[in-house]
């Protein structure tokens, strides 16, 4: 499937909120903090595969990441064709992207994405930051197989903390800070189980990334930037590659 934002040179962002305003997508009128859901969410867990399972929900991830550390934002073309859940098998789902940094064994982020519960089936958009007094945001209901253009930049001025804005499509739709400019970066299809086991028929994507790095300057997501990827079960099936003929790579996740 094709979309509006192929071509698009690295860097190259366009932005259509007000200077400073954080809103939501025009059509969207739901819950916007996880207290307005009616229901908990699981504790997140980023960047240290080693403490994902200290809940009773088992967190079961397939997720890419470069591991080079330097990174001062991310732009990606992200889609969901479906994240499917039930009580007895994938209790929740999402796919999201994540930019931060562990420091002296804490983990600082901020993300963007997709996600569905059992408890709420409608497919959200969300924004996610654990330092801040409501650190799930909502801004839309995605559609299935429609591409959105996320984005997270920080502020290259000053010496520190950083503050960082996020986008979708255009609109901001989050903004805080993070306390390093050099941060590593992933996309990241995260599900939660009580019973073991995962719901089948999962299939996400994201293409057409890029990454900035400090002095404002931007690359493709592509094969000379040192990436690793992992599944942490066999049935969660990630691909990552370069599509012949394409400038970045493309990340697969089906279950």
């Amino acid at each position: 499937m094709e979309h509006s934002k192929q071509g698009t040179e690295p860097g190259s962002l366009t932005v259509t909120s007000n200077p400073e305003q954080v809103e939501v997508l025009s059509d969207y009128n739901g819950p916007l903090t996880e207290a307005e859901l009616g229901y908990k969410l699981p504790r997140r867990n980023v960047f240290r595969e080693e403490e994902m399972n200290t809940q009773a929900r088992l967190q079961i991830d397939g997720r890419t990441f470069e591991e080079e550390e330097r990174w001062s934002g991310l732009r990606c073309m992200m889609r969901i064709d479906g994240l499917n859940v039930d009580k007895n098998f994938s209790t929740f789902n999402i796919f999201t992207t994540h930019l931060g940094k562990t420091i002296g064994g804490k983990a600082y982020w901020t993300e963007i994405g997709f996600f569905r519960s059992a408890e709420d089936p409608v497919y959200r958009l969300f924004t996610y930051d654990p330092y801040q007094t409501e650190q799930y945001n909502f801004f839309g209901e995605a559609k299935l197989g429609q591409w959105y253009e996320f984005a997270i930049r920080l502020s290259e001025n000053g010496s520190g903390p950083y503050r960082y804005e996020t986008f979708c499509d255009g609109t901001r739709v989050r903004e805080g800070q993070l306390p390093v400019l050099a941060n590593q970066f992933d996309l990241s299809h995260e599900t939660w189980t009580d019973s073991g086991k995962l719901s089948s028929g999962d299939s996400v994507a994201a293409e057409e990334c890029w990454v900035n790095f400090p002095p404002n300057k931007a690359r493709w997501f592509a094969p000379d930037i040192k990436t690793s990827s992992y599944s942490t079960n066999p049935m969660k099936q990630i691909k990552l590659y370069q599509p012949p003929g394409k400038f970045a790579y493309r990340f697969e996740s089906r279950t």
